[in-house]
């Protein structure tokens, strides 16, 4: 009784590229979908609060929504190419 089995070898450099191309492409998605939150994350860290006056982001949420309001899907990525 013999057995096949059906793989083939292959070359390392082909592995190596697949897996270097996967990882790119990994790293890039996961900026892309977590992007507004690290820049909500760093306004609200930012904003300077005056006593008697609304700061004006409250929370994430707040944030992503006067952000995209104010300066549009542009402005939610603000940024982004340093991160890619």
């Amino acid at each position: 009784m013999s057995t096949t089995t059906n793989t083939t070898e292959r070359p390392l450099s082909k592995i190596l590229t697949s897996k270097v191309i996967d990882g790119g492409l990994a790293g890039i998605t996961g900026v892309t979908a977590t992007f507004p939150l690290d820049l909500a994350k760093t306004r609200l860290q930012k904003q300077v609060v005056v006593e008697g006056q609304l700061p004006k982001y409250k929370n994430m949420l707040h944030t992503v929504n006067v952000v995209g309001a104010e300066e549009g899907l542009i402005g939610l990525y603000s940024g982004y190419k340093v991160n890619v």
